[in-house]
């Protein structure tokens, strides 16, 4: 658990320091990562993927717009269809900052056999279900608006009850062999 903590805190460092370089929000970087990784979206697929409702989708793209790192185009075959992605700029700016890790990674993934590689894949994925999951039920249990520490807390243990019912559920499909997925498949229909 500490190993993924620390891994978790040193991509958090990066990708702060990414945000800060690039001029953005961490909600308008998060979202600059998805529609690159998806290639383009809606602005429904992005509301789902980065947990943003629509209203807020529509001004993260206008700010990323209006600085040059997003684009909307009409569908070619359905003009009613909008698609975000990224500009020609940020892929530079992404080889640019990550064109690195196609160095680094090699060396690393040669010390792992295919199998072991698979693995780790595999515990990505399920791990990014599992945080998504998380992070939903615990949007169930923000207050909005001052409260005290203990107001918090009793919405803290709240949580904890509804995270240990979900943790137990997850993990019973694990061991059934029903590995839980939530990897944005590119090819997926849009929201």
């Amino acid at each position: 658990m500490n190993a993924v903590r620390s891994a978790q805190t040193a991509d958090d460092m990066f990708d702060e320091t990414v945000v800060e370089f690039l001029g953005v929000s961490r909600s308008d970087g998060r979202c600059l990562d998805i529609v690159d990784r998806l290639g383009k979206c809606t602005a429904g697929r992005l509301a789902a993927e980065s947990g943003l409702t629509t209203g807020a989708v529509t001004a993260v793209v206008d700010r990323l717009e209006k600085a040059g790192y997003m684009r909307r185009t009409r569908d070619t075959d359905d003009r009613r269809k909008v698609w975000i992605e990224v500009t020609e700029q940020t892929r530079a700016f992404n080889k640019q900052l990550w064109g690195h890790l196609g160095v680094v990674l090699p060396p690393l993934f040669e010390r792992f056999t295919l199998d072991q590689i698979m693995a780790i894949v595999d515990y990505m994925e399920v791990s990014t279900y599992i945080n998504r999951q998380r992070a939903a039920l615990l949007q169930e249990h923000v207050v909005s608006g001052h409260i005290t520490v203990d107001e918090r807390l009793a919405q803290a243990t709240a949580f904890e009850t509804e995270a240990h019912k979900l943790a137990k559920c997850i993990g019973d499909q694990i061991r059934r062999g029903e590995a839980p997925r939530d990897f944005a498949d590119p090819e997926a229909e849009d929201v």
